[in-house]
């Protein structure tokens, strides 16, 4: 199901409705919080001025909506007011849930007074695959908010990157023109010398242009050591993000690994040793950015879980037409019960506002979508490991 927004999603729904069960209207609402009450986001088969009611909270109590499973079939009556505003003369309507099991909306099918000598009468035979197709539009929906979420981090973030790079751009210019300044003064205090080399004072001058010069060359290789560092990041940033490719590319494993290490080197430096066990390995057939996010993903999580000192260690191999990545760290480990929800979206250990839940899950998706394996090995105080096997070539990737 492609969406763009909500309002496209809903629309795509009801018209799926209509066509599965063959039915003459459906509406999709959702379910807002604040006011509690039920809102249209998307109609089908209705006239133009009908279906643009609110169901409050009264009409929710009286019908048990907010029950998970409680599909209900209503008749029309003279004294139905909500049928009636709509002109339905029957009615299915199945709710949907949030993953904390509160209401998050109903989905509902139904016949007109004007048209129902031309369609079935909705039966109770109906509800167990109505249940069911709710319940996966539900899994539907919640997997559209969570990218259209996502891809709104990303793009926040690469907005972020391109405002960094242009004032690491602006920064490298200050440092040239600073570079060439020193470099005019050292000619200038060389100058100085030459002309006093016949006076008295040559030997104190010497010692004083010297002294200069040692500060000058340090400042320098200051100045060259920041501007290769900044090339680094820069470089490394393109390398990770690579966000303007959107197809199969032959890549270099190594390659992202060590440009996803430049950018967290900050996080790791001074604590944590990083060992690299490198095989000869291929280039292979991937999306080189997607992978590079499942690197970033579990190297975080592998520096959070080491408390003070540790060691990182990442080794690569090929067999049988696969590579295998293992990434270890000396962490803290995770008991049974975590790992078991490791790969389960939304779910984290950190504290609110430090993570969102869903880097593992992504990762799991990313290699499953490469036809590869994830795998995690971890007991409580004695580290995590990480076992990610890809193919070298894709037969085929769905979208």
């Amino acid at each position: 199901m492609q969406a763009g927004s909500m309002e496209e999603f809903a629309e795509i729904t009801v018209e799926a409705v209509i066509e599965t069960f063959e039915i003459e209207c459906s509406a999709f609402f959702t379910y807002d919080k604040l006011e509690n009450c039920l809102k249209v986001k998307g109609k089908f088969g209705f006239e133009a001025d009908q279906m643009d009611c609110q169901l409050d909270s009264d009409w929710i109590d009286s019908r048990s909506i907010s029950k998970k499973g409680n599909v209900i079939i209503e008749n029309g009556s003279p004294d139905s007011g909500f049928m009636k505003s709509m002109g339905l003369s029957q009615v299915i309507i199945s709710p949907y849930h949030d993953d904390n099991s509160k209401l998050d909306g109903i989905l509902m099918g139904g016949v007109t007074e004007g048209k129902k000598g031309y369609y079935d009468e909705i039966s109770k035979e109906l509800i167990p695959s109505f249940m069911v197709f709710t319940q996966q539009m539900s899994s539907q929906l919640q997997n559209f908010e969570a990218k259209r979420y996502l891809n709104e981090k990303v793009q926040r973030r690469t907005t972020e990157v391109v405002k960094q790079k242009k004032e690491i751009e602006e920064k490298n210019v200050v440092l040239e023109d600073q570079k060439e300044e020193l470099h005019s003064m050292l000619d200038s205090l060389k100058l100085t010398q030459s002309q006093l080399v016949q006076s008295e004072k040559m030997a104190s001058l010497g010692q004083l242009v010297a002294g200069i010069a040692h500060e000058i060359n340090k400042l320098i290789e200051s100045i060259k050591n920041g501007t290769e560092r900044t090339t680094q990041i820069v470089n490394g940033l393109r390398t990770f993000s690579r966000l303007d490719e959107d197809v199969l590319k032959v890549a270099d494993i190594h390659e992202g690994l060590d440009s996803t290490l430049i950018l967290l080197r900050n996080r790791h430096k001074n604590r944590i040793e990083i060992s690299k066990d490198y095989g000869e390995i291929p280039l292979i057939e991937c999306f080189p950015g997607q992978l590079n996010q499942v690197f970033m993903n579990i190297l975080s999580n592998a520096i959070d879980a080491i408390e003070g000192v540790g060691v990182i260690t990442i080794s690569t191999s090929k067999s049988n037409g696969f590579i295998q990545i293992n990434i270890t760290d000396t962490g803290s480990g995770m008991p049974e019960h975590i790992k078991a929800k490791i790969f389960d979206p939304f779910y984290t250990t950190k504290e609110v506002g430090e993570g969102t839940g869903l880097g593992m899950s992504i990762s799991h998706g990313i290699i499953e979508k490469h036809s590869g394996s994830i795998k995690v090995l971890s007991e409580s105080g004695k580290g995590t490991k990480i076992i990610i096997n890809l193919p070298l070539t894709q037969k085929k990737i769905a979208e």
